[in-house]
């Protein structure tokens, strides 16, 4: 983040209890002993992930357990797309790498 490669646009914890009830938590509301390690995370827009946004996800959490939505904007894109535009070229896709594949690669002999 510092170095200017993303943005964090915001994050929200999600938590599903055993009974199976989904909750939310934004990262302004953490105090000092549950979200030290958050407080350094500068958020741009506080709200952008809401509660559809944890009901989408509801189902693959399960339950007892949290999980952490956070967008992005990856400021390093917009270097790409501007030297796409000075050689006149499209950009017609892009794809996300899984991490599990990208690792394989690069620890391949």
């Amino acid at each position: 983040m510092d170095n200017g490669t993303i943005r964090v646009i915001d994050a929200l914890f999600v938590s599903k209890n055993s009974d199976g009830v989904v909750t939310t938590l934004e990262v302004a509301d953490l105090d000092a002993d549950t979200g030290e390690a958050f407080a350094a995370v500068t958020v741009t827009q506080p709200g952008a992930l809401g509660s559809e946004d944890a009901e989408e996800i509801s189902d693959d959490v399960p339950p007892n357990t949290s999980a952490l939505l956070i967008a992005i904007e990856n400021l390093w894109a917009a270097k790409v797309v501007q030297a796409c535009q000075a050689a006149e070229a499209v950009v017609i896709d892009q794809i996300r790498i899984p991490v599990d594949v990208a690792e394989a690669v690069l620890t391949a002999d």
